[in-house]
């Protein structure tokens, strides 16, 4: 018994129809996006681009240095600078504590959401939020700038009063 070739390609779209049919209906989970893609977080980043936006400034305006503060959940914490949007920008740069978010889409959305509640605070013993970069909602690597307060971390603040008090 001799199968044409035509019958050949008939039993193949067939039974790749079958398939298509069958992954259609049972394989839906395997279409949903990776937990480490940015597609679930879409319609919230439009809420916090929005929200924020009058603090978004050109990634330009905020400068690191190579003085690493700590890191945290959500990122690291860079001294850095933040310049005002002016011709004379360089002689008027502010201090900055910036807070850079770990290159994974949970932690960039922590460090979104943060910014957005320190943005709702105003108290005078609470830092301000400076500044959000641009670059944030674009290639989803948050950077939020936050004012600086000298004098050191409340660690050391803490480690310095009980080695007074000893």
């Amino acid at each position: 018994s001799y199968i044409t070739p035509w019958a050949t390609v008939i039993a193949m779209f067939s039974f790749y129809l079958l398939a298509l049919f069958w992954f259609c209906k049972h394989g839906k989970s395997v279409c949903l996006p990776a937990p480490d893609s940015i597609y679930p977080y879409k319609k919230r980043l439009k809420f916090l681009k929005r929200e924020l936006a009058h603090l978004l400034v050109d990634d330009m305006f905020i400068e690191l240095t190579d003085s690493k503060l700590g890191q945290g959940a959500v990122g690291f914490v860079f001294k850095g600078y933040v310049f005002p949007r002016t011709q004379t920008r360089f002689k008027q740069k502010v201090f900055a504590a910036v807070k850079m978010s770990y290159p994974m889409p949970q932690k960039s959305m922590g460090l979104l959401e943060e910014a957005y509640r320190m943005s709702k605070l105003d108290h005078p013993h609470i830092v301000k939020l400076i500044a959000v970069s641009k670059l944030s909602f674009q290639a989803f690597r948050p950077m939020i700038a936050m004012e600086w307060l000298p004098g050191g971390s409340l660690a050391e603040y803490f480690r310095e009063q009980i080695q007074a008090r000893q």
